[in-house]
């Protein structure tokens, strides 16, 4: 028999006072509560906490499972029974454990995943999920509105109040908010974001919010720090040679081969992008070169230096994406195992012509950039033609057997590239399509074991496909791989 007692609102302090007492002096197993001790309360040998109704506050939900996170004497672990654990708002769990208030799903997930890796979340603190629960937590990630405005203004007016004035792009970064780049590209660009929640009467130009959302969409997440290098640099000096900017990516550490300085050139100059992107961002080059020697637009130059907001807003998000490329990537000049990207991305970083994000589906063998980026989605739709049902599958943490497109055959060129090795493979992957449009770089392979075969069309006519197995120059972590491999709950 459990001795137990319960409290709500209608009990005194004095009540309440004694309740407590005799559970930390044993004679009592359980306290249950209502709508109250969810904050204000300090009983530090507590050591177990039991939710028996779900919240849709992560603040709420934070206060409670604090109750049982204070150290005490002879208390070695505390355990959590979520009875209501099959519930949309359980990614709520991640965002208490961690401090997470990114409101970003990828933040989230990789919290988890490096958490399960190392097994501890802080210091000798340490959390273990079970298998289900663990996958519960993810399929609630994918259905989450985390980014919903409610949920940014909340973020926003807590770091004001925590500033004293209204923040920047930089200010989120430095406090470990919200993600700078969900803020940002929620209303097309941060300032666009001040005026909607009408933190400011003054609006942007179009041409001063194309560039913003430019800055917002392809260069804020600090994948590739070199744009931001000499756009800061341009910004202050108006222009500079081609060896000279060679000679800053050098002392940054920062890859400064021909391919990718040309790389940055055909970004800033839109010419990397799609007729419609291209669009979205002004439809003008930003940075153009002549004679070896890049300058700085005239127009941009001109809005920046005789419109303060506009400049104030600009170097905020260069700041901002350099400090996440130095915070959030190392300081990145390639690819980065664990790390997610979208296919635009990859054609970026790989120093692609241009952006064929929307004509390399399954992979694409790119001879411009002497690349071959390979994307898989390892739980398929069920309505997903059969004719691209491929089923790839990781055979243990180095290797995946993998199919090409349907109707190849060993002596179609791309797979003969493929399977001779010509080129660099990069590959990436993602759980399914709810995780939205990046997957996770899980490193470069090599090509082996090819095989002529057939797969069934939607009518159950074969169709050539090759097989081969993708061997991974470095082993997936247990907790990658395991994310990947296990299905979906329904």
């Amino acid at each position: 028999t459990l001795r137990t007692k319960s409290l709500t609102g209608n009990h005194s302090i004095q009540e309440r006072e004694q309740a407590v007492q005799l559970l930390e002096e044993g004679k009592l197993d359980y306290l249950i509560t209502v709508d109250i001790f969810n904050e204000g309360v300090d009983i530090p040998a507590v050591n177990q906490v039991v939710m028996m109704r779900q919240t849709k506050s992560s603040i709420i939900f934070t206060q409670q499972l604090g109750r049982g996170l204070r150290k005490a004497a002879g208390k070695e672990h505390l355990i959590v029974i979520d009875f209501i654990g099959n519930y949309t708002n359980n990614y709520l769990i991640p965002i208490a454990l961690f401090g997470d208030n990114s409101l970003s799903k990828d933040s989230i997930r990789k919290n988890l995943l490096d958490a399960k890796e190392a097994g501890v979340i802080s210091g000798v603190s340490s959390v273990n999920f079970d298998e289900i629960s663990r996958k519960r937590i993810f399929d609630s990630i994918e259905k989450s509105k985390l980014d919903s405005m409610q949920n940014l203004k909340r973020v926003f007016s807590d770091l004001e109040h925590r500033l004293g004035h209204i923040p920047q792009l930089i200010d989120f970064a430095r406090f470990d908010t919200a993600d700078p780049v969900v803020v940002s590209t929620k209303s097309i660009n941060y300032w666009n974001f001040l005026v909607k929640i009408k933190k400011t009467n003054k609006s942007p130009s179009l041409g001063e919010s194309a560039i913003l959302a430019f800055m917002s969409k392809e260069l804020l997440n600090g994948k590739r720090p070199h744009e931001l290098l000499l756009l800061k640099h341009l910004l202050q000096h108006k222009s500079i040679t081609r060896s000279e900017y060679k000679t800053i990516l050098r002392s940054k550490y920062c890859t400064h081969d021909d391919e990718t300085i040309n790389s940055v050139s055909r970004v800033l100059d839109l010419t990397f992008f799609t007729e419609v992107q291209r669009k979205l961002y002004g439809n003008s080059p930003i940075v153009e070169m002549h004679d070896d020697t890049f300058h700085v637009s005239d127009q941009l130059s001109a809005n920046y230096e005789y419109d303060y907001a506009f400049k104030a807003h600009l170097d905020d998000a260069i700041e901002t994406g350099l400090y996440l490329a130095r915070h959030k990537y190392g300081w990145p000049s390639s690819l980065k195992i664990g790390h997610r990207y979208s296919r635009k991305d990859v054609c970026r970083i790989l120093n692609w012509a241009s952006n064929q994000e929307g004509t390399i589906f399954g992979y694409k063998v790119d001879f411009f950039s002497a690349s071959c980026p390979i994307f898989i989605t390892y739980h398929k739709d069920e309505d997903v033609s059969h004719s691209t049902r491929y089923e790839d599958e990781l055979l243990n943490s180095n290797t995946l057997k993998w199919f090409t497109r349907s109707r190849r055959t060993l002596g179609s060129k791309e797979v003969k590239s493929i399977i001779n090795n010509e080129v660099p493979q990069h590959l990436f992957a993602k759980k399914d399509d709810a995780e939205g449009l990046d997957f996770f770089y899980l490193g470069e392979v090599r090509s082996s074991n090819p095989v002529q075969t057939t797969m069934l069309d939607d009518h159950g006519h074969p169709l050539d496909v090759v097989t081969m197995h993708l061997n991974l120059e470095k082993p997936l972590t247990q907790s990658l791989y395991d994310y990947l491999t296990t299905p979906t709950i329904a």
